[in-house]
């Protein structure tokens, strides 16, 4: 078949394609239309590819071929499958990891193909700016150089998902205030976040988890949001491990941005409210308190703590603010030490610091510090800059230098299945007077 036949083919195959999933699901036109485009472009580039592995042998040739086009080639199906059928009736197997899969080849293609496309620019200037009339050449370096990029990437985030998503750290922080009673010195809170169990294929890397939270002796554990990704029943089946966690003075727990079935396609928004009530009654069942708004004050002699929980909250519109910080403190404003369970740390930039001087100490999660980045001593960076203004670890309001946030970076994962570089974390929080 001639080149010119082939290329016509290609295009009215995308169009057809386009066309008939705009019938079908025209809510998302638009989007089939991006797609579609994006699609016939990228095949269209991989035949100018073909040229310099033409003279490889066939086994690495496949492969470079298969590498490149598979991604291409799953976004169809992904796409039209995610449309008509709601994720959540996948198998547990391709829930977890069909996203992974393909953001590991998509991320390695898109590696390589930005150094293929920033070489192919200067091999044009060169060609342009030549006094020669010379034909259009490919700059043989950034080729291989990309595709080792490309491979060491998807390596990076196959590694991430087999190696190090279950890698859990403990971190102990030590929460200094002249606010804390005698008798609080030396306190124990376990911080946990974000467990998001419907991304847990197996129940042993939590039963580890569970038994390293444990052997913590903690006084309290808390747990900052976002039990499942999509409904309370990925919770169920983690039931047994689940009630093993154990603190002297409990454990508290709120709910984040997942924990209310936003992300689901509901037959109502009363079977949606349902199911987050049996997310909080199973809760329950397990021993944990809820606070919804509410609080309760921790007693140790003639001493005490407050300990506030609100609903998710958030600066972005894109995620569901029920928390009402006014309704949470009502009834503890004296207590002389404060602290707060707030799902989202943008909470506290937006809303404690400007108005909640008494809150000592705010727990949040959320981020999950992207699930990805760097940290080596006391520099640390991911991603996640680029959406959070505090996305991990400890930091201390400039106006009022006993005033703390703690971001936990998560112990579970969403959408991509693993780590690198930001470990899933336990925090131990030890509480000191200020000498």
């Amino acid at each position: 078949m001639k080149p010119a036949v082939r290329n016509i083919l290609l295009i009215l195959f995308f169009t057809v394609f386009v066309y008939v999933m705009g019938i079908f699901y025209p809510k998302y036109a638009l989007r089939f239309v991006f797609f579609g485009l994006a699609l016939l472009l990228d095949f269209l580039y991989y035949k100018s590819l073909r040229k310099n592995v033409s003279t490889w042998r066939a086994f690495p040739r496949g492969l470079f071929k298969t590498c490149y086009l598979l991604p291409s080639i799953l976004i169809i199906p992904f796409l039209v499958l995610s449309i008509a059928t709601s994720m959540q009736k996948w198998p547990l197997f391709l829930q977890i990891y069909f996203p992974g899969f393909f953001i590991t080849l998509f991320l390695g293609k898109a590696i390589f193909l930005a150094w293929i496309v920033l070489g192919d620019a200067l091999a044009l200037l060169k060609k342009w700016f030549s006094k020669k009339k010379a034909a259009f050449k490919r700059i043989p370096a950034f080729f291989y150089t990309g595709i080792a990029a490309g491979c060491l990437t998807m390596l990076l985030f196959l590694s991430g998902m087999i190696f190090w998503v279950f890698d859990f750290k403990v971190r102990t922080v030590e929460i200094k205030s002249s606010q804390l009673p005698p008798a609080f010195d030396q306190y124990r809170i376990v911080q946990i976040s974000d467990f998001h169990l419907g991304s847990w294929l197996r129940q042993k890397p939590l039963q580890r988890a569970v038994d390293e939270i444990n052997a913590l002796n903690p006084d309290l554990i808390v747990f900052t949001g976002d039990l499942v990704n999509y409904q309370s029943a990925e919770a169920v089946r983690f039931a047994a491990i689940l009630k093993q966690l154990k603190a002297r003075d409990g454990i508290f727990t709120i709910l984040g941005n997942h924990d209310y079935g936003d992300y689901v396609k509901w037959d109502s928004d009363f079977t949606r409210v349902h199911d987050t009530q049996h997310l909080v009654d199973f809760s329950r069942s397990l021993g944990w308190k809820f606070l919804l708004n509410q609080n309760d004050i921790l007693k140790k002699g003639p001493d005490s703590i407050a300990l506030i929980g609100v609903e998710n909250w958030s600066e972005s519109k894109h995620y569901r603010t029920q928390g009402n910080l006014q309704q949470a403190i009502r009834g503890v404003e004296n207590v002389p030490f404060q602290i707060l369970l707030s799902h989202d740390p943008s909470h506290w930039e937006y809303e404690v610091t400007k108005n909640y001087p008494s809150i000592d100490l705010t727990l949040s999660g959320h981020t999950h510090a992207m699930q990805m980045g760097i940290e080596c001593g006391n520099f640390q960076w991911s991603p996640a800059v680029w959406r959070y203004h505090y996305w991990a670890g400890l930091y201390q309001n400039p106006n009022e230098k006993e005033q703390y946030l703690y971001v936990n970076r998560g112990i579970g994962v969403v959408g991509y299945p693993g780590r690198i570089g930001i470990r899933p974390e336990i925090t131990l929080l030890i509480l000191e007077p200020a000498r």
